[in-house]
């Protein structure tokens, strides 16, 4: 007589096993192991559901800047060490003689070149909705595409929300006090 194969259980999943994330963990470990030394993209976008299961680095602690003596590959603490180890362009630290004279010789050179523009403080009015100053301001305009949610009323993203949420934020009092003045009946509260 010959041995029956085991019969393996199907795959079930309860409604609750997708809140809780273990099961997206086990295939997680199955498909690529992963390195606790690397910071989880996820929890980086404010999304990891894994939570102290995730296998990988959850910390605000630690600095999201590039380590400069792994650049070099001189960094002795490892593992312990506060700066990232991966080479991410936009995490870089500035590069000094850039930052200092405006201009940087070393063509290889591995660190952040940030503009006078890009450093230019956002523009209050227009993140409100509207610069008097237009092209000429001396700040950044930063164009931000509107939050449907948002527009609708509500949204679950709050501040955390890749798109844009406009703020209305009128001095009605100001305006009434204007208008009054300036003798325009059609705008009043009587």
């Amino acid at each position: 007589m010959t041995a029956a194969a085991p019969i393996s259980e199907p795959e079930v999943m309860l409604d609750f096993e997708k809140y809780t994330g273990l099961a997206e963990i086990e295939r997680d470990d199955r498909e690529a192991p992963g390195k606790d030394t690397d910071i989880c993209q996820a929890w980086l976008a404010g999304r990891c559901e894994r939570g102290d299961l995730c296998q990988y680095r959850h910390s605000r602690s630690r600095s999201l800047i590039v380590c400069k003596h792994w650049l070099r590959g001189l960094c002795k603490k490892g593992i312990e060490c506060e700066f990232v180890h991966r080479f991410e362009l936009d995490r870089m630290p500035e590069c000094f003689f850039f930052s200092r004279y405006g201009e940087c010789t070393n063509d290889e050179c591995m660190y952040r070149h940030v503009t006078a523009d890009a450093r230019r403080m956002e523009c209050p009015f227009y993140a409100r909705g509207f610069c008097k100053h237009g092209p000429r301001c001396r700040y950044k305009h930063v164009r931000r595409v509107p939050c449907a949610n948002y527009l609708l009323g509500f949204c679950a993203d709050g501040p955390s929300c890749r798109f844009g949420h406009p703020r209305f934020e009128i001095d009605l009092q100001r305006v009434l006090q204007e208008a009054e003045r300036f003798g325009d009946r059609s705008v009043s509260w009587r």
